[in-house]
C-alpha cells in the first residue's frame, strides 16, 4: 500500500509541479507552490502530509545527489491531529470483554494489554520469543529489539497455554491467525 501511495503522490507532483523549471527549485518562492499543492489535499488530511511527506523524501534525494541546493519541502508541518483517547478501553469495558469472549481472543488482549504492542507484532509472537520471565523480539514495523518483563498475569496465562502452533496466538481450532487480522463472530 505504501508503494501506491508514493506512486499517486509522486503522479499528482508531476501533475501540478512537473513544468516547475529547475532552478524555481532553489527559489524560496517555490515553498507557496508546494503548501497550495499539499492544501490541495486538505480535505483528507493524513493524505497531504503524506504529499508533504513524498515531496519532502523526492527533493531530499535531488539534494543528496547534488542536483539542488536547498529543500524547501523540509519543516513543512502537519494537518493530521489523532486524538485516539475516545478509543482507549475502560477497565470495565476489559473486565467484560475478558469476562465474555472466546479464549483466543482473552488471550489475544492480555498480551496486547501487557506488552503494549502492535498487532501485527502480537501475533508474530512465538514461543521461542519467551523464556519464562521475558518476551524478547523484534518489531516487525521498526526493527527494534524489544525486551519486555513479563507481568504476573501474562506469565500465568502464557505457563497455563497448549502450544499447539510455534506461534504464542492461535485460532480456537489451534491454527495460527491467517492475514494479520483477528477473524472471530464475537
Amino acid at each position: 500500500q505504501t508503494k501506491r501511495n508514493y506512486r499517486r503522490h509522486l503522479d499528482h507532483l508531476r501533475d501540478a509541479l512537473g513544468d516547475l523549471p529547475g532552478p524555481a527549485l532553489e527559489d524560496r518562492r517555490v515553498r507557496q507552490e508546494f503548501y497550495r499543492w499539499r492544501d490541495g489535499f486538505a480535505a483528507t488530511p493524513a493524505a497531504a502530509d503524506q504529499a508533504w511527506g513524498t515531496l519532502r523524501m523526492l527533493l531530499g534525494w535531488a539534494f543528496d545527489r547534488g542536483s539542488i541546493s536547498i529543500n524547501h519541502a523540509t519543516r513543512g508541518g502537519t494537518l493530521y491531529t489523532s486524538n485516539r483517547a475516545d478509543i482507549v478501553w475502560e477497565e470495565q469495558a476489559v473486565a467484560a470483554f475478558l469476562a465474555e469472549a472466546p479464549l483466543s481472543l482473552r488471550q489475544a488482549l492480555m498480551l496486547a494489554l501487557c506488552t503494549g504492542q502492535r498487532q501485527g507484532d502480537i501475533l508474530a509472537l512465538a514461543w521461542g520469543h519467551y523464556d519464562g520471565e521475558w518476551l524478547r523480539f523484534r518489531q516487525q514495523k521498526t526493527g527494534t529489539l524489544m525486551e519486555l518483563p513479563v507481568h504476573q498475569e501474562l506469565k500465568a496465562m502464557l505457563d497455563g497455554m497448549e502450544k499447539t502452533a510455534t506461534v504464542i496466538l492461535t485460532t480456537e481450532t489451534g491454527r495460527p491467525w491467517r492475514g494479520g487480522h483477528f477473524r472471530s463472530k464475537w
